[in-house]
């Protein structure tokens, strides 16, 4: 879930490091307040890649396109790599 939320993400940051921000620093205030990280944390993953999918159409950013746009297509991707090692999960404890 970590994974695709990032990629879906990606879509809307300008750097891998305003998602990596994002994700686990910024309160959502529609999701009870908590960071993408800690709805993860506690199952709710789901609910975060709605809220995603949500602002896209707002923004008008085609959400059926696979991956970033290529400017941040490299980027993104080497960032997850970076801070998600497979087989690593997120820990319990917002672009």
């Amino acid at each position: 879930m970590h994974a695709t939320i990032h990629r879906i993400a990606c879509r809307l940051a300008v750097t891998p490091a305003d998602v990596a921000q994002w994700y686990a620093h910024d309160a959502i205030a529609g999701l009870d307040g908590l960071t993408a990280e800690e709805l993860v944390a506690c199952g709710r993953g789901g609910e975060v890649v709605h809220f995603l999918l949500g602002v896209l159409a707002s923004e008008g950013i085609d959400a059926c396109a696979v991956g970033p746009p290529a400017r941040v297509a490299t980027t993104c991707a080497s960032a997850h790599d970076r801070e998600a090692p497979r087989g690593r999960r997120a820990r319990s404890a917002s672009p």
